[in-house]
């Protein structure tokens, strides 16, 4: 009787062990084909925020899928091309006002419906003016998304370069991303080399007389930078905008111009710290370590100890 008794009680463990397990996997690979996502919809260049959600959604969902869940979306040219979100719609060809899509601050180079989310994604829709795309193609979400996530979940290294009065500053970024998980290198900025140049996601805080700085305030039209200097000025210029700042510091990002397949690969970003004077570029760097109210930005000025968002006009 005993040994019945026995046998029966583990007939039984081993079915409730088994129910346990079964119930356990199917759960775990439940769980498994969830990822989490952010949503942000702006205007005029982050200016106005429109709606920010964090989405749980099944591994293999699209960008347009995560979209249409949280607003209601007009889509064009067999429904990869979003014309509308929340009854704001394209004005394309009268007006030149779009909407533009950008995962972890880059421009994305792949429409809404191919672009499959991968775990943590921050996506950001902007209506801005087409003229403008090119000052566009990094938004400062990419600090830290680019730097964590990069695109398609592969993430390129970060190299903090540096004149040496900011080192300190230097330091204080890279233990910023440390706590974001990602890490970064600092290097003097005299050290960085052409190889440097486009391999990594570079921040760069350097006064204007630094050479790359002077690449870059070059050829700022063509990489679609809206500040630059002359004459040891600051200049706002585009189409619409021409301010001059003769004490200020701020921040521009853009997708790297020296990855050889060029700045639309969705690989690496620039971001410059600079400014008119050591100050400037102090204030600078520290609000690029407070983001908050400012993360759907395209580009910061500082100045008379105000934060302007670039441009600064609405257009």
């Amino acid at each position: 009787m005993k040994r019945k008794l026995a046998c029966l009680t583990i007939i039984l463990i081993l079915i409730a062990s088994t129910i346990l397990y079964f119930y356990s996997t199917q759960n775990f690979s439940k769980s498994a084909s969830l990822i989490s996502v952010y949503i942000a919809v702006t205007k005029n260049f982050g200016k106005e925020i429109l709606i920010e959600k964090k989405l749980t959604v099944t591994l293999g969902t699209s960008a347009l899928d995560a979209l249409k869940m949280i607003a209601d979306v007009e889509t064009a040219y067999g429904g990869g091309f979003v014309v509308g979100i929340n009854g704001i719609k394209s004005t394309y060809p009268k007006e030149p006002y779009d909407w533009f899509f950008y995962v972890n601050g880059f421009l994305a180079k792949e429409g809404a419906s191919t672009y499959i989310l991968f775990n943590n994604d921050f996506i950001q829709w902007d209506y801005h003016r087409w003229e403008n795309a090119f000052i566009s193609t990094a938004t400062l979400v990419s600090y830290p998304y680019a730097l964590i996530n990069g695109y398609k979940g592969k993430a390129t290294s970060t190299l903090i370069v540096f004149q040496k009065e900011f080192f300190n500053e230097a330091e204080e970024i890279k233990n910023q991303l440390m706590q974001f998980n990602v890490k970064s290198k600092t290097l003097s900025i005299e050290m960085l080399s052409e190889n440097d140049k486009s391999r990594y996601n570079l921040i760069i805080l350097s006064k204007p007389d630094d050479k790359i700085v002077l690449e870059l305030n070059k050829i700022h039209e063509k990489i679609g930078f809206q500040l630059y200097f002359k004459e040891g000025i600051l200049i706002e210029s585009n189409k619409y905008v021409n301010k001059q700042y003769l004490k200020a510091g701020f921040i521009q990002v853009t997708q790297n111009i020296w990855n050889p397949k060029g700045n639309m690969a969705c690989e690496n970003i620039i971001l410059l710290i600079s400014g008119t004077d050591v100050e400037s570029i102090r204030k600078a760097a520290n609000l690029l370590l407070n983001l908050q109210n400012y993360k759907y930005s395209f580009g910061l000025i500082v100045a008379n100890n105000e934060i302007l968002m670039v441009p600064t006009e609405n257009i």
